[in-house]
């Protein structure tokens, strides 16, 4: 018995390709609704403080190992530090080039690689 391959359409992966970029846009309008409105607030300080509140939640979570959590907090400062560059200096811009987004890269691959192969362990409480 042999497995025949199936052939996809191009009008398939278009498909796909569209139902990620319309979920990745739902989630990010959704994010921006709900969960900016509790970190950002008018008073700096009050945002300061509630963004550093919400920094560990991936390292306390056991979802994701520590490691990798502690990375992805890394790179994101990486990130944001990069972007605020990129904003006021033309030169690290022209210089930088995306450089500064490669450790997001390798947070955000090997995370959703485990989410996907390895998922996660619900605990049901009694």
């Amino acid at each position: 018995m042999s497995l025949a391959t199936v052939e996809r359409s191009p009008r398939f992966y278009a498909r796909l390709a569209g139902v990620i970029y319309l979920s990745a846009m739902g989630l990010s309008i959704a994010s921006q609704m709900f969960i900016l409105g509790r970190l950002v607030q008018d008073d700096p300080r009050a945002t300061a403080n509630n963004i550093l509140a919400s920094e560990g939640l991936l390292l306390k979570s056991a979802f994701v190992p520590k490691l990798l959590a502690g990375w992805g907090v890394f790179a994101s400062l990486v990130l944001a530090i990069g972007s605020l560059m990129v904003i006021v200096s033309p030169t690290f811009a022209a210089s930088a080039s995306m450089i500064y987004m490669v450790p997001m890269f390798f947070y955000e691959v090997p995370l959703g690689l485990w989410f996907l192969i390895k998922g996660v362990a619900v605990v049901e409480k009694r």
